[in-house]
């Protein structure tokens, strides 16, 4: 495999995940992809929202960007096809969706600004979208992303995906402190969404963020919200806005069950 590197960036010609679409690799220097963390050193406790940003600069005119972006908060959505997230190493990590019985976000919901040639453009997202850290550890976090593309003023059918890997990034995950967990549990109790309550980018947070705490405290608030088999036609439709966060939950609610010890 052919690699190029330079400074922070690694571009190269990568095999495209399972179930991604194929795209086209840009060449040297076309557009940078830098993922950042708002912290130093990058620390999280285990079960805290990890939010991270996706910079991308172009070096010249003609570059474009889906970015996904949710209404209410600007948070980068998790959507087939779109960004991959690996963690080295491995053994700890999985991704909070394995096993879902629920349809990902379509790839089709973002808007499309152009890349201004030098100007960094960024995006924020939720890394526990992507990856679960099953224990506490020094970790090395690489994106890979389908979002930029070519042709950014021509016609659909002209426009050329791109593939950009980014610099790897560290970043430690200890042990959730019990009194913080209490307190993260208490702010987000009243922000959830009752059933059929209307969009609100804050309590999808709110139950995204209940289903990654993973303590016996926040398990159980959400044993008595949600069952831990596949979601009935009624409760989607009177969760629409939230059936995807809710899935999270489930399965984080699955995983501790089938911990040993657990019933």
């Amino acid at each position: 495999m052919r690699i190029l590197c330079l400074g922070a960036l690694v571009l190269l010609a990568p095999s495209v995940p399972a179930g991604a679409q194929s795209a086209e690799t840009p060449g040297f220097g076309e557009v940078v992809l830098a993922i950042g963390c708002p912290t130093s050193p990058c620390r999280f406790q285990q079960g805290e929202v990890i939010q991270l940003k996706l910079t991308f600069t172009a070096a010249k005119a003609g570059y474009g960007l889906r970015d996904g972006v949710q209404v209410g908060d600007g948070l980068a959505l998790r959507q087939s096809g779109l960004d991959w997230f690996t963690a080295a190493p491995s053994g700890c990590v999985g991704d909070p969706l394995e096993g879902s019985t629920v349809g990902m976000n379509p790839s089709g919901i973002f808007g499309m600004p152009p890349l201004l040639p030098g100007k960094p453009f960024s995006l924020s997202i939720e890394l526990n979208q992507w990856i679960r850290f099953g224990c506490p550890g020094k970790y090395q976090v690489t994106a890979q992303s389908s979002r930029a593309f070519g042709g950014a003023y021509a016609a659909a059918a002209s426009q050329r995906q791109l593939t950009l890997v980014s610099n790897p990034m560290d970043i430690e995950i200890v042990p959730a402190d019990g009194q913080w967990q209490k307190a993260q549990l208490a702010r987000i109790l009243p922000e959830l969404p009752a059933p059929g309550a209307e969009y609100s980018a804050f309590a999808k947070a709110a139950v995204r963020a209940l289903g990654y705490l993973g303590s016996d405290d926040a398990l159980r608030e959400i044993r008595k919200r949600i069952s831990d088999g596949p979601f009935t036609a009624d409760f989607r439709y009177r969760n629409t806005w939230y059936v995807l966060d809710w899935e999270m939950a489930r399965l984080e609610l699955l995983r501790h069950a089938a911990l040993p010890g657990r019933q």
